[in-house]
């Protein structure tokens, strides 16, 4: 293989799905810390940030299911691979499926979990 030689993609190649999942995951990322910020910004400032940082949120959650589906239907990983992280071993390509496995099921854990409302916690005792 000669120095920078990449293989052409094949028509409708999985890789703008995983690349805009990817870069979709850090918008809401970014926008969460700045959103709780108590310091630059009112709390007539900061229901908009949270808005728009959960609206944010839901886009990553869309875009695993085009790139999960195509690479299945191009025969480049197997349907096991993408609900049990690590199935096909742990070296090289079958790791980095792993590890794609594992980081859909964590941004799955994340958006079932980070919509729920705190629960209170138990009342103070006087002082």
């Amino acid at each position: 293989m000669a120095l920078g030689y990449r293989r052409p993609r094949a028509p409708g190649d999985a890789l703008p799905a995983g690349v805009l999942c990817l870069v979709s995951l850090s918008c809401p990322v970014i926008r969460g810390p700045v959103a709780q910020d108590r310091i630059a910004l009112t709390a007539r400032r900061r229901i908009p940030g949270r808005a728009v940082h959960r609206t944010t949120a839901a886009a990553p959650l869309a875009f695993p299911l085009p790139h999960i589906t195509t690479r299945i239907v191009l025969d480049r990983t197997e349907p096991v691979a993408a609900a049990v992280p690590f199935s096909l071993g742990v070296t090289g390509g079958a790791g980095l499926i792993g590890l794609g496995s594992l980081a859909g099921l964590l941004m799955l854990f994340v958006g079932v979990t980070g919509p729920r409302p705190p629960r209170p916690g138990p009342p103070s005792a006087p002082r």
